[in-house]
């Protein structure tokens, strides 16, 4: 029992200190404020940096402490002392996450003693003037938001609304605070004195310095600095104080905080104490998601701006204010106050005759809605019967044909009066594959299309290649396609017909080579049948050398593969497969087109010299084709060195990177090289040197490797003979 008792008690502990929890804390921020709590300048602070911190998407929430030091009414090291020990008894268990200090007095507080407080624990600071800046700016883990604090914005303002001012009385209280806010305006509004006298006004009791207050001239403004303490050691709200010395002074009063607007001073430059605080809960929200202090830094100061009471403008008679200036409590005019109780007079006033005109204009808008869209719809007949393109219109429910121009029947073979109301499928259109499934996906899918070609076959017969884009809109409150069917059937049969050429080239070239081939697979062959024999003959001994049986059949073997790797190359280049382009290497392509021409160069006494470079890139193209290109130049080069001596005829082909992104493939020859006039002209169709020849075979390798996006030219060697040169681009999924 007694176990029991003492597990409860350990759970409950454990809870208490965060250790068992069922929910991750939300992180504690501890906030310390120089005065007291109910100073309206920490009452907006802590309303700034609490929006500032209210939970967004993604955030958590936070929790937030506040102490006050009330360092005007309480100071001294005993009150420091005991505020250090109440932070100790209250968060040593669960120390908080970040530290803010909210005043100079709170500021010197923690730095003094955070090291024996919270150790390490970030500092964030704000409402301390930027001229302490130098004292703390590079501790570690100390960062904030220095605040601006200058009444010469606001000094010089008054000056311009009213020029009668010869001199401006500085109003402050007895407290440390006080006297300092003396000391800095004095600095501060030095450059005044040549234009207007700064005088601090004595050190008097409030009900004194309200009578003293009475007695100002015309000629006289006051500044308002602040009044924590009176002579006497009595304490005072300095926002309270401001209310009862704009109600005393018989002349402006302006000051240093957006806390007294309100109370009758006429104005103040500032950052607003809310918006301070907004900007320094960003500052811990970041230090909070884990940003390092160090990183932030001290940020610049919020430049103030001069706020203006639009009562007290009116009140002391100011014409013009300075531009820029934010105005605030601006009085509505008659017109704003009583605009609803006008304008619900005017309508009630209105009404039968506006429902009666509305309704008028109501009919004659439906009548001319109707009559503008009887015009529209016959444009668009008139525009859809008429155009040159393909035009049809399927309902996206069915699939059915609403409409189709002649475009259509022409391009479709089918007739405009047997298509409506039917599918396309329906109405004699044949689609290859799965056509009916596709169509049906389409049409659920209600995507537009955008040349789409598609292959069908008309009623009559005919196989189109027809480009589709298509487009949905909204036709008598139903979703219809607009499709667009362009015939492409020409240029699909002109490719067909360019690969037929390409082709029948190849057929030719092949039977310019065929005496070379048929020596190259003879000598393998006859290899293959004199190996034979002999290995018969060994075999009938009576005791046969079999390890010269099993070196014959090896010599066998590597014949009989040398014969079909002839074969085999021989089948690809003749092959009709249709073009399928993929990553190729070009140094590949040359080395097995060289090994089907090496049979002709022997014949011909040609020498070939390779000279290929290393790590090329592929390129994206059909290898067949390619080789044809290849295999003509070679074919051409050879063919060019004739009537050139036997030592002399060498044919050079290399290979290298171009300009970083293509490769050069280039042939090399010896001859007689190419007339300049003619080097452009040897690329047009039917045009030939050769006896016999067609004039097809560069024109058709330029044709493919501009198809390929490269280029084929060819120009001379400085010496003897021409170069070709083909290049082509590197796959760009593999390019550098």
């Amino acid at each position: 029992m007694w176990r029991a008792g003492f597990l409860a008690r350990v759970v409950m502990a454990l809870m208490a200190t965060g250790m068992i929890t069922g929910a991750t804390e939300p992180p504690r921020v501890l906030m310390l404020f120089s005065n007291d709590r109910l100073l309206p300048a920490n009452q907006r602070y802590d309303e700034g940096i609490r929006r500032a911190l209210d939970p967004q998407a993604g955030q958590v929430g936070v929790t937030l402490f506040a102490e006050f030091l009330d360092a005007v009414r309480f100071s001294g090291p005993e009150r420091e002392a005991a505020m250090e020990n109440h932070l100790k008894v209250r968060y040593g268990e669960v120390p908080p996450q970040v530290l803010v200090a909210l005043g100079p007095e709170a500021l010197d507080f923690f730095l003094k003693r955070r090291d024996s407080l919270f150790p390490g624990t970030p500092l964030l600071f704000g409402g301390v003037s930027q001229e302490r800046l130098e004292e703390f700016r590079n501790l570690p883990g100390v960062v904030g938001l220095p605040m601006e604090l200058t009444v010469l914005p606001v000094a010089e303002a008054l000056l311009a609304m009213r020029p009668q001012t010869r001199e401006i009385l500085l109003v402050h209280g007895t407290a440390v605070l006080d006297r300092s806010w003396r000391d800095t305006a004095l600095r501060q509004l030095a450059p005044l004195s040549p234009r207007v006298k700064i005088t601090a006004f004595p050190e008097l009791a409030l009900e004194e310095l309200k009578l003293r207050l009475a007695e100002f001239s015309e000629e006289q403004a006051v500044l308002y600095l602040t009044y924590f303490q009176g002579p006497g050691g009595e304490t005072y709200t300095p926002a309270n104080v401001a209310v009862d010395i704009a109600e005393a002074s018989p002349v402006p009063v302006i000051g240093p905080y957006d806390t007294y607007l309100g109370s009758g001073v006429l104005g103040v430059s500032v950052s607003p104490f809310e918006e301070e605080g907004r900007e320094l809960g960003k500052m811990i929200r970041r230090v909070l998601d884990g940003e390092k202090p160090e990183n932030i830094g001290i940020l610049p100061p919020t430049p103030p701006r001069l706020i203006l009471d639009h009562r007290a403008i009116k009140r002391w008679g100011i014409k013009s204010v300075p531009p820029g200036a934010e105005l605030r409590y601006r009085e509505p005019t008659l017109w704003e106050e009583h605009r609803t109780g006008v304008i619900v007079a005017v309508s009630v006033v209105a009404l039968q005759t506006l429902l009666i005109t509305g309704l008028i204009l109501s009919r004659r808008r439906h009548q001319r809605a109707e009559q503008e869209l009887r015009l529209s719809e016959a444009r668009f007949a008139g525009v859809f019967r008429g155009s040159p393109a393909a035009l049809s219109i399927i309902r996206q429910s069915d699939g059915r044909v609403v409409d189709a121009n002649p475009g259509w029947e022409a391009a479709t073979g089918v007739v405009r009066a047997d298509a409506i109301g039917r599918t396309p499928l329906e109405a004699g259109m044949v689609i290859e594959g799965d056509g009916e499934s596709r169509f049906q996906q389409f049409l659920a899918s209600g995507k537009s299309l955008q040349d789409y070609e598609q292959i069908v076959r008309t009623p009559d017969g005919r196989v189109r290649w027809l480009s589709l884009s298509t487009e949905l809109i909204t036709l008598h409150d139903e979703p219809c396609f607009v499709v667009v069917a362009k015939d492409v059937t020409g240029p699909h049969l002109e490719e067909q017909a360019r690969q037929q050429i390409a082709h029948t080239s190849r057929l030719a070239m092949l039977g310019e080579m065929t005496a070379s081939i048929a020596h190259e697979v003879n000598q393998p062959l006859g290899a293959i049948l004199s190996n034979t024999d002999a290995a018969e003959m060994l075999l009938e001994r009576p005791d046969p050398p079999l390890g010269e049986v099993r070196q014959i059949l090896c010599d066998i073997r590597r014949d009989d593969l040398r014969a079909s790797a002839v074969i085999k190359r021989v089948r690809a280049l003749i092959g009709g497969q249709e073009v399928a382009r993929v990553p190729v290497d070009l140094n590949e392509v040359i080395s097995d087109t060289l090994k089907l021409v090496l049979p002709d160069a022997r014949r011909r006494g040609v020498t070939l010299i390779q000279e290929l470079g290393h790590d090329l890139p592929p390129i994206l193209a059909d290898p067949v084709q390619i080789g044809q290109v290849v295999l003509n130049l070679l074919l051409n080069g050879m063919e060019a060195m004739k009537d050139t001596p036997v030592a002399g005829r060498r044919l050079v082909v290399r290979s290298a990177r171009h300009n970083g992104n293509s490769v050069d493939a280039s042939v090399e020859d010896r001859g007689h090289g190419i007339p300049p006039e003619q080097l452009n002209r040897v690329f047009d169709s039917f045009y030939t040197t050769k006896e016999g020849g067609m004039g097809l075979g560069l024109a058709l390798a330029r044709s493919i490797a501009e198809a390929h996006g490269g280029s084929l030219f060819a120009e001379n060697n400085a010496f003897a003979g021409a170069v070709f040169h083909l290049i082509l681009p590197v796959n760009s999924s593999d390019s550098p």
